[in-house]
């Protein structure tokens, strides 16, 4: 638990520190937090909520730049001409609309793409180019 209440405190120090300290002390909450959870799984983390967001995570991943990117260009006072969202609100909007975005995108491209059947053909293609 005591890796959990570290995290705020973590978030309020990267609002106020260069990118480059900023990406370092996350990275370092980020692994505080991996082995806290790999010792002993909280209850709070066992829910539908963090498995939806453990199920959207690669999309995640891949938009949440973009949707920050067209979010900055598309609400004004948003940004100071850098690439940070300035205030709670737009950074609360940004975070909401990145997590409904991964969640469409996984949900109409990446589950139909996984379900459609592989050609034997294609298969053997790729297992001959990977061998």
């Amino acid at each position: 638990m005591v890796s959990l209440a570290i995290l705020p405190l973590c978030s309020f120090l990267l609002a106020y520190l260069s990118h480059a300290a900023g990406d370092t002390i996350a990275a370092y909450c980020a692994a505080a937090l991996i082995m806290h959870v790999v010792g002993t799984a909280p209850a709070i983390l066992n829910n539908r909520v963090t498995d939806a967001l453990g199920k959207w995570s690669y999309s995640l991943y891949l938009c949440h730049i973009l949707v920050r990117w067209v979010y900055l260009i598309r609400v004004p006072g948003s940004a100071d001409g850098s690439f940070v969202v300035h205030g709670w609100f737009n950074r609360v909007a940004v975070i909401t609309l990145s997590i409904a975005r991964a969640g469409a995108s996984c949900k109409f491209v990446e589950r139909p793409f996984l379900r459609r059947p592989v050609k034997r053909e294609a298969a053997r293609e790729l297992e001959a180019v990977a061998a």
